[in-house]
């Protein structure tokens, strides 16, 4: 089953101390009032919805789901197969990479048209092809096991942390990064990756978009 069970009680704690009524939390995290209720019932929630409330809210997502326990087999499986891509990614290993994923994999890379590979990547080739041109355009500095986090809930694994992005000048700044990694039933190939940072920035920092 997808997703996750929420923690009502931390939701909705951490919404009375913002002082704000259901509603107003429903929009500000862009999601119907109805899923939020359910998500302070402590329901099974979907991890994109309920990373929207821990982005409205400005809380650590892990704060915000019901441990599932201890991790069996395939759970652990599917965790080196996060750590893996993210080694992957580091290297520039394009057929490491893609080894993570499922033939019928989706990803989705937030922001607008100053970021050219935004937008929702359907099968290995459009998914390569968007890490080639991501890889073009932004170094990134390899992280330790210091600068990221694994939580394991379900059918997936939620990967968060700090990247270190590299700049025109030379510089590098730390960009806070949350990426759910989805796994076809029973297996430890991805099915479903998205991706979750401040678009805004990154393309401001890299020349990707006009100064304000």
């Amino acid at each position: 089953m997808r997703g996750a069970p929420a923690n009502g009680e931390q939701i909705n704690s951490a919404r009375r101390a913002r002082g704000l009524t259901q509603e107003q939390l429903a929009s500000i995290a862009g999601i119907d009032v109805k899923t939020l209720r359910k998500a302070e019932g402590s329901q099974r929630i979907d991890l994109g919805t309920l990373t929207k409330i821990s982005f409205a809210l400005a809380v650590d997502i892990r704060t915000l789901i019901v441990p599932t326990g201890s991790l069996q087999e395939l759970e652990i499986r599917r965790r080196d197969a996060v750590l893996r891509w993210h080694r992957f990614w580091d290297a520039h290993d394009l057929e490491g990479l893609l080894s993570v994923f499922h033939d019928s994999a989706v990803v989705h890379l937030p922001g607008g048209p100053d970021i050219p590979f935004a937008g929702e990547h359907r099968g290995k080739e459009a998914i390569g092809r968007a890490h080639e041109i991501a890889w073009s355009i932004c170094e990134t500095d390899p992280v330790g096991s210091e600068d990221f986090s694994l939580l394991t809930s379900d059918s997936s694994v939620i990967l968060n942390g700090k990247k270190g992005v590299r700049l025109p000048n030379g510089g590098t700044v730390k960009l806070t990064c949350l990426q759910i990694f989805t796994f076809a039933e029973g297996s430890d190939l991805v099915v479903d990756q998205l991706v979750e940072y401040d678009t805004l920035s990154f393309a401001r920092l890299l020349g990707l978009s006009p100064p304000k």
